[in-house]
């Protein structure tokens, strides 16, 4: 029997690619004179590196600091501009300022999180501290979950099982009780099956190649998700 669902939250309840855009079309209204591109491809590049320099900060290649300096240096010097990482520094603090102010749900969110209260609900997200946690304060969900799990918090990030592993002590369930919804095959899925959660992959944009998901459940939506929960309890 279900007893908890497990939320992923950046691409899964917040809608990344609409902050994003939100708060980089505020930002680069700063600096507009230096670039030579459309608004949409600026941020397709700065969605790029972040990419990128990202992934080299989870893999512990770049220090969160690092990995913020040498993103903007870069970005700008795609745009044919060099800049001190005093600069870099600067421009990175505008931008983090606007973020807050953009950070939007997917469109079924609040509904869905309505309907399955009967259900013990937990968030599991890699990020710091601060920052995930003023997303959940400022998307204003946080009242939905009895747990939420942040990887900075627990020493580990997700693909990890010793993060879900708490959000399930958290919730008092075990694994076959519980299920997991995220939006990356390898850390969200892959992780919590490694723990013993059935995972629910969501392809909200259906980017992703069916071929290599195997036997992983999709939905495109979190309504979708409602459906399959529907069956799954009958």
């Amino acid at each position: 029997m279900i007893k908890a669902i497990i939320f992923d939250l950046d691409g899964t309840l917040m809608d990344d690619e609409k902050t994003e855009k939100l708060a980089m079309t505020r930002w680069i209204k700063k600096y507009i004179a230096i670039f030579n591109l459309s608004t949409d491809q600026i941020i397709d590049l700065w969605h790029k590196k972040s990419k990128i320099y990202w992934e080299k900060y989870w893999s512990k290649e770049l220090t969160l600091k690092e990995q913020k300096l040498l993103r903007v240096q870069v970005f700008f010097k795609e745009m044919g501009q060099n800049v001190s990482k005093k600069v870099a520094y600067e421009r990175y603090k505008d931008l983090g300022e606007l973020y807050p102010l953009s950070y939007t749900l997917y469109n079924d969110v609040i509904d869905c999180l309505e309907k399955l209260k009967k259900y013990k609900l937990g968030l599991v997200t890699n990020g710091t501290s601060q920052i995930q946690r003023e997303k959940i304060k400022n998307l204003k969900i946080k009242n939905f979950f009895s747990s939420i799990v942040i990887s900075e918090e627990v020493g580990v990030s997700k693909p990890d099982s010793k993060i879900f592993d708490t959000c399930l002590k958290e919730l008092g369930v075990s694994s076959d009780e519980a299920i997991f919804i995220g939006d990356r095959l390898e850390k969200d899925i892959r992780g919590c099956e490694s723990t013993g959660i059935r995972g629910v992959l969501i392809n909200r944009d259906g980017s992703m190649d069916k071929c290599k998901l195997g036997e992983v459940e999709v939905v495109d939506s979190l309504y979708s998700f409602l459906r399959f929960l529907k069956k799954k309890d009958k």
